[in-house]
């Protein structure tokens, strides 16, 4: 009777927990191992290596976001800002998303098209490699 009791208490502790944490994650930026569908993400290198960062909003200011490691192999930035360190982009998108070189939407800008026949859009960024400030999705 003790251990189904202590198996009941712990259970529900755990699932306290769960939720709150649950709860508490953020929904614009990504969170997991990779770039999901239907996402839009940034990548510390060029050619979508090392650490990233993924939205499904707009975000007039990148400064308060920082990049997060895809995994031991992919982690050069992992915790650097996000703002101003960018070098890819992959498009997962079906919307066009333009990175803007500076905050509100200003300056020049790479246009990240929509994901293609294949099912993505993955290029290096030229204009605002490594001087990003914002991003817009193109309705």
């Amino acid at each position: 009777m003790k251990t189904r009791k202590l198996f009941a208490v712990g259970s529900a502790a755990a699932a306290v927990a769960l939720s709150s944490v649950l709860i508490s994650a953020p929904t614009a930026s990504a969170s997991g191992p990779s770039c999901n569908r239907n996402w839009f993400c940034l990548y510390y290198n060029s050619n979508n290596l090392g650490a990233w960062y993924g939205t499904l909003t707009d975000e007039p200011n990148l400064d308060r976001y920082t990049f997060q490691r895809v995994d031991e192999s992919h982690s050069a930035g992992d915790g650097q800002p996000v703002k101003n360190n960018a070098a890819s982009a992959w498009n997962r998108s079906t919307q066009t998303v333009r990175v803007y070189f500076n905050s509100g939407y200003r300056g020049v800008y790479d246009v990240i098209p929509a994901r293609d026949a294949s099912g993505d859009s993955a290029p290096n960024l030229e204009n605002t490699k490594n001087n990003n400030a914002s991003i817009l999705w193109m309705q």
